[in-house]
């Protein structure tokens, strides 16, 4: 089953992919999520920590578009895991890309496709 938008924001939020995702109680949160919907998410695409077998270095971000997940491979054969939604092209794609522009709570325009 797929991930809906809404339930990929809520899974970073309350996995703390998103900064500020584990403190959704604070006041002054842009984007409150209840609790409710946290656990929502279904336990396999929660935050869990992996024995994860790579030859990438500590830091480095790979996702797995067919399984659905994204690990920050952390060292000594381990990563962070996360669910993440992907496109219906996420499997045909490989290679490594750069990340070149970070900004909190960035806007998003859909493209005209999207609409």
């Amino acid at each position: 089953m797929p991930l809906t938008r809404r339930q990929l924001l809520t899974s970073a939020l309350a996995t703390g992919l998103i900064p500020g995702g584990p403190a959704l109680a604070l006041s002054g949160e842009p984007f409150p999520v209840s609790e409710k919907d946290v656990k929502a998410v279904p336990f396999k695409y929660q935050r869990h920590e992996v024995e994860y077998d790579t030859q990438e270095p500590a830091g480095t971000i790979v996702v797995d578009g067919k399984r659905c997940f994204l690990y920050h491979v952390t060292g000594n054969g381990q990563a962070m895991r996360y669910g993440v939604g992907a496109g219906k092209g996420a499997g045909s794609w490989k290679g490594e890309a750069v990340i070149k522009r970070m900004a909190k709570w960035p806007a998003w325009v859909p493209t005209p496709d999207h609409i």
